[in-house]
């Protein structure tokens, strides 16, 4: 049970996920899609900087886990969501710009409205993990602002 607390947050996260693929497929008129080469451009741009940003995020969790308070956390098993939060970022946004390539490159896809929606719902994801990565990060620095705080050093 306590492993589910810990990762409540990323399992609430996966069931929006899968919401929001369910909204892309299922209910056409919530996301209209042009799958023209803009789009797939727009997709890529924002795919580039979500993933920089993540990637730039994951740094700052690695650089925040060398504190004496952190790695104790880690020990005990409590910064596992910090790291799966950021890792399913990376990883859909990564997808995404697959997606996107692939209906801007390949010429039978490029007006593939399902290639589109695809790349659509894992961007989405992707933002979705990377603003939950953003909180485990603020999070990470009042457990060690405190930690500070309270040292006798």
């Amino acid at each position: 049970m306590v492993k589910f607390r810990r990762n409540a947050s990323n399992i609430i996260l996966g069931l929006v996920s899968i919401a929001i693929i369910i909204g892309v497929f299922v209910k056409p008129d919530l996301f209209l899609i042009d799958p023209d080469k803009d789009f797939h451009k727009d997709i890529i741009t924002l795919s580039s900087v979500f993933g920089g940003f993540s990637f730039t995020t994951y740094g700052i969790i690695i650089g925040l886990s060398s504190q004496k308070i952190m790695r104790t956390l880690e020990r005990m098993g409590y910064t596992s969501p910090y790291y799966v939060s950021v890792s399913i970022s990376l990883f859909t946004i990564v997808i995404s710009l697959i997606f996107s390539l692939t209906g801007m490159f390949i010429t039978q896809l490029n007006g593939s409205v399902i290639v589109a929606k695809l790349e659509l719902a894992t961007f989405m994801i992707g933002v979705l993990f990377f603003i939950s990565s953003i909180f485990n990060v603020l999070d990470m620095q009042k457990v060690i602002r405190n930690e500070i705080k309270n040292s006798n050093d």
